[in-house]
């Protein structure tokens, strides 16, 4: 996974919640993402942050969300 790919996997993400979190949220998550220098760290933090997304998407839905962004 590249870095762009990482970027467009959490906006996917983000936009399949049924309570998507506000503007302002999204931009100091994606805000702190930008930050990291190495693209292999990256990744790897954008994969932890699809986790936390996806175990939202379940808390709020109740359904195990089935998406490949992470696995």
């Amino acid at each position: 996974m590249t870095r762009d790919e990482a970027r467009a996997a959490i906006l996917r993400q983000v936009n399949s919640l049924p309570a998507p979190p506000s503007a302002k949220t999204l931009d100091v998550a994606m805000t702190a993402l930008d930050e990291v220098e190495s693209d292999e760290e990256y990744v790897r933090s954008a994969k932890t942050f699809l986790a936390a997304l996806q175990f939202v998407e379940y808390v709020q839905t109740g359904i195990r969300p089935n998406t490949d962004t992470v696995q």
